[in-house]
């Protein structure tokens, strides 16, 4: 029975469906995770292959070792005979004359050759240290790539919260308008009733209830498909119900909070982005790469040592050892080197211009985005002043209207206002904190 219990508490403790909530912390660091968005994975996974092509090529200049083993099986045994002088199969060769010779058999019918090599570059590493070179940096390019990926998903999953918030949130202020709504068509059908307005000016507000509920339905949809792209986003399955998500307060405090220096910020984000430094890795990797096949023209000398073992060949030694220089040099391709390397120049030159362009955009992203959050921040405070306005004047009407000084249109019309700067407002702080994560991430933070 104790054991039972026992179970019954952990069962509850550790159970899924009574998690906390997901903050945008733990959504970030389950994106970035091992189980988390498949892009993300994908992208790491290249750029870990990189790596290795890089080994792979820096291994190339180091010694090598090889090993053979040949083994062959002939029609007949090959043989030669003195007398008379002749050398065929030793089938063919016929019987030993009298006082005379055998035949030699030079090679036996079966045969095998065992063969253990080195080989160490000489010249060559002048190629294959700037192959590696390239390599090596290409590597650190496609890192530097998924940091940049990493940057935005972590922006789309910062992002994603608010706009799910912010349509759960127009969302209530469409039902607020919706619930002041359906009381105002009560008191217009009882002021129909006694004939103090006419069947016109019910319809009108019952119009205007219809219009909310619509709102409210489109919000609804709206947080619907902000949830499920933020879910797909971290890695969940976009039809799971069962994660709870927890208002990101913390980024609406941060948006509100004083602006980096915009003359600073724009040098912060050439020295930091991610985007960047991967440009001025790609141009590294293409300079190494240039420099390669210039010394990939000249010829190539590599030391030899090996030990050869021959069996079934009595011309050939068998045991053996040599240690040499192989050189080699195509001297003459048609040109294929020269224009090679003229193409890696090229592509060297366009590298730096990518690398330049790249900070220019960079320059003008954080430019862009300062003038964002500026409007945003503007859009905030003539919000909060619209919104005191339409309640006391929402407010005023509906007196108004019962005082009998008022119409109908009167009373809508200051209710559509409300329900505008309510919107506006909801929409304004949450595009202030989107704005404000942007620039966060333009600028290498």
């Amino acid at each position: 029975m104790r054991t039972t219990v026992l179970s019954l508490l952990a069962a509850l403790v550790f159970s899924p469906s009574i998690a906390s909530a997901l903050t945008v912390d733990d959504a970030i660091k389950q994106a970035l995770g091992d189980h988390g968005n498949i892009r993300e994975r994908g992208a790491r996974e290249q750029a870990k292959g990189a790596g290795d092509t890089a080994l792979s090529v820096g291994a190339r200049m180091l010694f090598s070792l090889h090993v053979s083993d040949e083994f062959q099986y002939y029609n007949c045994p090959f043989a030669v005979s003195f007398s008379p002088s002749q050398a065929g199969c030793l089938s063919s060769i016929g019987a030993t004359p009298a006082g005379g010779q055998p035949p030699l058999v030079v090679r036996n019918q079966t045969t095998n050759s065992f063969v253990v090599s080195g080989n160490q570059p000489l010249l060559g590493l002048l190629r294959l240290s700037h192959d590696y070179l390239a390599q090596k940096r290409s590597a650190k390019s496609a890192a530097e790539g998924v940091n940049a990926n990493d940057a935005k998903l972590v922006e789309n999953i910062r992002n994603g919260f608010l706009r799910y918030f912010e349509s759960v949130a127009s969302e209530d202020v469409a039902k607020a308008s919706e619930t002041e709504l359906t009381e105002q068509v009560r008191v217009a059908t009882s002021r129909e009733k006694v004939g103090v307005i006419t069947i016109a000016d019910r319809l009108r507000v019952q119009v205007a209830l219809a219009n909310a509920r619509q709102q409210r339905v489109k919000a609804h949809a709206q947080a619907e498909v902000a949830r499920a792209t933020l879910l797909d986003a971290i890695g969940y399955d976009p039809n799971d119900e069962t994660v709870t998500l927890e208002e990101p307060s913390q980024l609406l405090v941060e948006a509100t909070q004083p602006m980096p220096e915009r003359a600073a910020a724009a040098q912060d984000a050439i020295n930091r982005r991610p985007e960047v430094k991967q440009a001025k890795l790609t141009y590294e990797s293409a300079v190494a790469a240039r420099r390669s096949r210039v010394f990939a023209m000249l010829p190539d000398a590599d030391l030899e040592a090996a030990y050869v073992r021959v069996d079934g060949q009595i011309f050939a030694p068998k045991n053996s050892y040599y240690v040499g220089i192989k050189a080699q040099w195509a001297f003459w391709e048609w040109g294929s080197g020269f224009f090679a390397q003229r193409a890696s120049h090229h592509q060297a030159n366009a590298a730096a211009f990518s690398l330049e362009d790249q900070k220019r955009q960079v320059v003008l992203e954080v430019k862009n985005a300062f003038s964002n959050l500026e409007a945003a921040s503007a859009a905030v405070v003539a919000s909060k002043e619209a919104i005191d306005s339409a309640n006391e004047a929402f407010r005023v009407t509906a007196r108004s209207v019962e005082a009998g000084t008022a119409t109908t249109t009167d009373l809508l019309s200051s209710q559509s206002e409300l329900t505008t700067a309510r919107l506006n407002l909801t929409r304004s702080s949450y595009e202030q904190a989107m704005a404000r994560v942007t620039l966060r991430r333009l600028t290498g933070d």
